[in-house]
């Protein structure tokens, strides 16, 4: 008997190895896409020049933190002004990768010279969670490519 569970808890160690694994893997994924969707809803929506994003470690505080969708874009409207995109990707944005993300907005847009724009990322989205987005000023980017009203920086007082 103890040799089967022995053998039974090797294999789900490497089954949580294996599934680890492919989770980093999946999410190295979602945040490449994340980039490219990103640059083009910005482009598409916003009529701004966006640079190549990526991914990219930064040391805070000697603290370091990965921001999933790293560069600079440019308002036409506002050509003097450099707007640094910093996005965070999840498959499913909740309130608290949201309190992380604006941990990570506040440490990076004190060692930017511009304007940080804040960028989420996500397939899906509780209703509660996308307005507290809003009411952040943050914007909001759906892996359809679409910036739901809003997204604007401006917060609604009704999501459709």
């Amino acid at each position: 008997m103890g040799d089967v569970i022995r053998r039974t808890e090797t294999a789900i160690q490497s089954l949580a190895r294996e599934v680890d694994s492919l989770k980093k893997q999946l999410g190295g994924d979602l945040e490449d896409v994340a980039a490219i969707v990103i640059e083009g809803a910005l482009h598409r929506e916003l009529g701004w020049k966006v640079e190549e994003l990526r991914r990219v470690w930064q040391t805070r505080d000697g603290v370091d933190e990965e921001i999933d969708a790293f560069g600079k874009a440019y308002d036409p409207s506002r050509p003097e002004t450099i707007l640094w995109i910093v996005g965070e990707a999840k498959f499913n944005l909740t309130m608290r990768d949201l309190d992380r993300f604006s941990r990570l907005v506040a440490r990076a847009g004190s060692h930017l010279d511009g304007e940080v724009v804040p960028v989420c990322f996500c397939y899906r989205i509780r209703p509660a969670v996308q307005e507290r987005v809003f009411e952040s000023g943050y914007r909001l980017v759906m892996s359809t490519g679409r910036m739901p009203q809003g997204s604007n920086g401006i917060p609604t007082a009704s999501m459709p």
